[in-house]
């Protein structure tokens, strides 16, 4: 014990330590910078369900572009994340170029055949390219940096969109 004169032991020291940050993040989620921070995650989040239910391929294609390039431009710190970053951007541009095969009946029915393997199908539709960054980007939302996750997003973030 520290008041006994005894030395902290490496846990003790570091119990302490994250005491003391849980204590900084409650007095920091009180603030009024952290109120600020919490309406504009709950306007994002309403925004990025609203682009779901509107379901407007084009909207929710640049909806996604939009969130990989402010993520790459703000976030990337780190060479894995810079990666994961690019093969997501690779990946969109993939998606982006098929989507016109959504509205063009033939060509659906094309992949939809060339996706007719039951490993290849994902609740009765073909797994293609798109569905796969799709599904791919929204790990990847869930799977952010936990330093930037707040109270609001823990709670109510991209797995509650889908």
């Amino acid at each position: 014990m520290a008041g006994s004169g005894k030395q902290l032991h490496g846990a003790d020291r570091l119990a302490a330590t994250l005491s003391t940050e849980f204590v900084i993040k409650i007095e920091l989620d009180s603030t009024s910078v952290s109120e600020k921070l919490t309406a504009n995650k709950t306007k994002q989040l309403e925004i990025l369900k609203a682009v779901a239910k509107d379901g407007d391929l084009s909207d929710i294609l640049a909806t996604e572009k939009i969130i990989l390039a402010f993520e790459f431009a703000h976030y990337a710190n780190s060479k894995p994340m810079k990666t994961s970053l690019t093969d997501a951007l690779t990946d969109f541009a993939i998606a982006q170029k098929l989507a016109w095969t959504i509205h063009d009946p033939f060509a659906y029915s094309a992949i939809n055949l060339s996706h007719s393997r039951e490993k290849n199908r994902l609740n009765g539709l073909p797994r293609d390219e798109a569905r796969q960054f799709f599904k791919s980007h929204r790990t990847r939302l869930l799977n952010l940096d936990k330093g930037r996750l707040d109270r609001l997003w823990l709670n109510t973030g991209p797995r509650s969109i889908s």
